[in-house]
């Protein structure tokens, strides 16, 4: 026997017994090459659109004719619009919240002046009692409101003068306290008048005594000039 034929004869015999395994390598070597390859190709795909999607995107802008250009343009310019109005109306409302807190701070700091003043008056004291306490009066609900005062202007928009009233109450009565401050000459707010309408528990409706504890009225009409006996002693009385 020829060698060539034993080589054949060898070749043979392996093919029949390894066949079947080479064949499954060889279709498993083929597929995972071609999945390799599959992936390979969709990344570079992916990447190629990436680096390819701001390029698509500028075209689109300029692909747009003048009048689309125009109504996107107007678009955008009416959101910023929107977002400066939303701030314009955000700022205005922070501002009346300050104003707001100034005006209730004043009128507490004069709220407490003048509470002071009233309670420690003899005549009210007589009247209405120990210990007192004074609020803004009540509210629709039935709570006691805080007190708030009204700034009154001059021609030129200038403060002028505060007025307040606010509610005493003591044991053996109630009453209504009244504020009256005028802005002087130093830009300064001065006791024009304070007084308080008081009585006793069980009196009928308007018998109220009026009882003044500061009143420059008569001072003001007369600053710079000398009084007469009549109007030093109507002062006198007063201030009493």
């Amino acid at each position: 026997m020829s060698l060539t034929a034993t080589i054949l004869r060898q070749a043979g015999r392996s093919n029949k017994l390894y066949g079947p395994s080479l064949q499954s390598i060889r279709c498993y070597a083929t597929t995972r090459l071609g999945k390799m390859d599959m992936n390979a190709g969709g990344s570079g795909k992916g990447s190629s659109s990436q680096q390819a999607a701001p390029k698509t995107k500028e075209s689109a802008w300029s692909r747009m004719s003048l009048g689309q250009k125009v109504v996107q343009g107007t678009k955008n310019t009416g959101y910023l619009g929107v977002i400066l109005a939303g701030v314009g109306l955000g700022g205005l409302s922070l501002s009346y919240v300050i104003v707001d807190f100034i005006d209730d701070y004043y009128a507490k700091k004069l709220f407490d002046d003048a509470f002071e003043k009233v309670s420690s008056h003899g005549a009210i004291i007589d009247t209405i009692g120990t210990p007192m306490r004074g609020h803004g009066g009540i509210g629709p609900r039935g709570g006691e409101q805080n007190v708030r005062r009204t700034v009154y202007k001059d021609d030129q928009g200038g403060d002028k003068q505060v007025i307040m009233y606010f509610v005493i109450e003591g044991p053996n009565g109630k009453g209504t306290a009244y504020v009256n401050q005028i802005k002087n000459a130093d830009g300064e707010y001065e006791y024009n008048v304070l007084s308080a309408d008081v009585q006793r528990h069980g009196q009928r409706p308007g018998s109220a005594k009026r009882v003044f504890i500061i009143d420059n009225r008569l001072k003001r009409q007369n600053k710079g000039g000398n009084k007469g006996w009549f109007a030093r002693s109507i002062w006198k009385q007063k201030a009493e």
